[in-house]
């Protein structure tokens, strides 16, 4: 019976893996750029909000752009702190 692969063809040495398929490292990279963008996308979309709310509205708007710009910045001053005390 004939072997699948030519004789000629370079096979990995032991302990190594083959290289992964194309269509693996797309769904890695995809899922990777999901969890790296995820957040920083959320805190624009709120910032955006807020900035909106301050420019439209009175009221119950004038709180949601304190809260809304707020958090953004809370979360930089909290990532930033704890930065520098590790």
């Amino acid at each position: 019976m004939p072997s699948s692969t030519p004789a000629s063809a370079p096979r990995p040495a032991a302990g190594l893996s083959t290289p992964a398929e194309p269509s693996d490292l797309e769904d890695a990279a995809s899922t990777r750029s999901g969890s790296l963008w995820g957040w920083p996308i959320a805190l624009g979309v709120l910032t955006t909000s807020g900035l909106i709310s301050a420019l439209v509205s009175d009221g119950w708007g004038d709180t949601w752009s304190w809260v809304a710009l707020g958090v953004p910045v809370a979360v930089m001053a909290w990532f930033g702190l704890r930065r520098r005390t590790h």
